[in-house]
C-alpha cells in the first residue's frame, strides 16, 4: 500500500502552509508602495521586506522606520505579509528601530531580520 508523504507525516495534524519562495526588498516609500500594489494585485505570491538598513538615509534611520511603521499599518498591507529589515548589531540604530517597529507594528510584522 502506497501512502502519500502528507497522510504519513501529518495524519493527527494539518500540513504545513504554502508559503511564498520570493522575497522583495523595497526600501524607499515609493518603493513599497510599489510593492505592496503590486502584491495587491497579483495576491500574497511574494513577501515584501521594508529595508531600514539600505533604505534610510544616516541620520534620518527614526524617521524612516516610523514611515515603515505607517506603511505597515495601512489598508496597503492587506495581506500581512511583509517583515522588515533593520541595521546589523554594529550599527549603533539597531535597537531604536527595532524598538519603533515593535512599538509600531508588533502585532502585524510577519519578520525581522
Amino acid at each position: 500500500m502506497i501512502i502519500h508523504p502528507d497522510k504519513a507525516l501529518f495524519a493527527q495534524a494539518n500540513s504545513l502552509p504554502a508559503i511564498p519562495v520570493c522575497e522583495h526588498y523595497a526600501g524607499s516609500e515609493r518603493l513599497i508602495s510599489k510593492s505592496f500594489e503590486l502584491q495587491n494585485e497579483f495576491g500574497p505570491i511574494f513577501d515584501i521586506t521594508c529595508d531600514l538598513e539600505d533604505g534610510a538615509a544616516a541620520g534620518d534611520e527614526r524617521r524612516h522606520a516610523t514611515m515603515v511603521v505607517d506603511m505597515l499599518r495601512s489598508d496597503a498591507n492587506r495581506f500581512k505579509q511583509a517583515g522588515v529589515r533593520i541595521h546589523g548589531p554594529e550599527s549603533g540604530v539597531w535597537e531604536a528601530e527595532l524598538d519603533v517597529v515593535l512599538t509600531g507594528v508588533g502585532d502585524v510584522v510577519a519578520y525581522i531580520t
